[in-house]
């Protein structure tokens, strides 16, 4: 088997247990996690060995103290680097190099041929991204061949700047959170939706993600409608600019904070629909969730949406930053029958069990780590 060195940071993880499960089948794999000790994780180094030891991964965890920007950073990175030439690996994949030092290192010591790097977004969301972090993305783009890219729509964009790489497409899969989703629909239930209907907005909250179109929109909404709920729940930096935006008290239900884990399964399992009303997007986690939850998405109508939503069938799209348009989109909702949304779930379901598959998604990233090592 050949031997492959999967080196990721911390911050990464809900993605990876299950494709490390998968990949440790093909490959004698070693795994590399890299903490930053200013950095606050979902995962501690004991959760990353317990489930090592489970499925037999060899793991070790890389600790780093000084910042990106420091350069202090190198000596980290010069015994990194040591530690990676130590395993002399035929294949190294990196999911996102999280600063130029290594990476340079890397591209002057190591095999380049040989490297995959995965890369989340190609283009960065509107008001996100530091300088320092756009710099290193290009520096990568500019000195690797081979990439890993989770949408199709950031693959288009890759290849359009750089025609020469080689590019190969996985998709995120998260399996965090999946607990009481055993529930199943009841297409024979013609009552109208509007009823109980419960709209979730979940993930870390910035500018890209509009949120405030979505308040807006409940604030119009609540002036027709007082039988939903728009539960909003992430972390945010700016909770009072947003809860400011709130006319209808009683139409939302406010979680401005990071979400115990625990509570996770509950918000998904109760929701009608996710609401994404995103400025702009590459691919989105929280879609990922509640695809997994069997939830319909209303979302902007964008390339990163257009890929998992047919408008109608797995959920319903609306213009961009148009609070009118997710008005209606929203007022529609509240008119459809019961029946007609568990459909919606269950052709969620379908996607999924078609799309999203993890078997899949394994045999994709064996492919092309078999392809690149046996053309080096």
């Amino acid at each position: 088997m050949k031997k492959l060195l999967y080196i990721c940071p911390a911050g990464f993880l809900d993605h990876e247990f299950g494709i490390l499960r998968g990949l440790n089948k093909h490959f004698n794999l070693h795994w590399i996690v890299i903490f930053n000790n200013h950095l606050n994780y979902h995962y501690a180094p004991n959760d990353i060995f317990n489930f090592c030891t489970e499925n037999n991964i060899s793991v070790e965890i890389f600790t780093q103290s000084a910042r990106a920007r420091n350069p202090n950073r190198i000596i980290s990175c010069f015994r990194l680097l040591q530690k990676v030439k130590g395993f002399k690996p035929d294949l190294i994949y990196v999911e996102t190099f999280t600063d130029p030092y290594f990476l340079i290192l890397t591209r002057l010591f190591l095999d380049y041929r040989k490297v995959v790097v995965g890369m989340h977004d190609v283009v960065f969301h509107k008001k996100f991204g530091s300088i320092f972090n756009k710099l290193t993305d290009e520096l990568c783009y500019r000195l690797f061949s081979n990439f890993h890219i989770f949408s199709n729509n950031q693959k288009d964009v890759l290849i359009r700047k750089y025609p020469n790489k080689n590019v190969f497409v996985a998709r995120l899969f998260l399996n965090i959170f999946l607990k009481n989703i055993g529930l199943q629909p009841d297409n024979k239930d013609d009552s109208p939706i509007s009823n109980k209907v419960k709209f979730l907005f979940f993930g870390i909250v910035r500018y890209n993600k509009g949120l405030n179109f979505l308040i807006e929109a409940g604030n119009k909404l609540a002036k027709e409608y007082n039988n939903f709920k728009i539960t909003v729940a992430g972390k945010c930096e700016n909770p009072d600019y947003y809860t400011s935006l709130v006319e209808e008290q009683d139409a939302f239900e406010i979680k401005l904070y990071q979400i115990p884990e625990k509570q996770v399964p509950l918000l998904f399992s109760q929701a009608d629909f996710m609401v994404l009303p995103y400025r702009d997007v590459t691919q989105s986690g929280p879609l990922l969730i509640a695809f997994r939850y069997n939830v319909p998405i209303i979302a902007s109508d964008l390339p990163g949406f257009r890929e998992y939503i047919t408008n109608g069938r797995e959920g319903f799209l609306f213009e961009p930053e148009n609070t009118d348009a997710l008005y209606e989109c929203m007022k529609k909702i509240m008119q459809m029958r019961r029946k007609d949304v568990e459909q919606m779930k269950a052709n969620v379901a379908e996607y999924v069990k078609k799309e999203i598959d993890i078997d899949d998604i394994v045999r994709r990233y064996v492919a092309f780590l078999n392809e690149t090592a046996n053309n080096n």
